[in-house]
């Protein structure tokens, strides 16, 4: 679903996983919730992944 942009891809592929599927689900956009243009010397460039621990410990208690 790479449309060029970032803005509103998140909702665009969500649409997109709707159309091949009858079940009830979920789309997470994990890609990253803060996005670095340049990276420093203690963290890369693009997608900064944070919460994704989290949500992975979250998911782990709860199975």
């Amino acid at each position: 679903n790479n449309l060029g942009s970032r803005e509103a891809q998140t909702s665009v592929a969500g649409k997109f996983l709707e159309h091949f599927t009858g079940y009830p689900w979920i789309h997470l956009d994990i890609a990253g919730v803060a996005f670095f243009e340049e990276k420093n010397f203690y963290r890369p460039a693009g997608g900064t992944g944070i919460g994704i621990r989290l949500l992975y410990n979250f998911l782990k208690k709860c199975n």
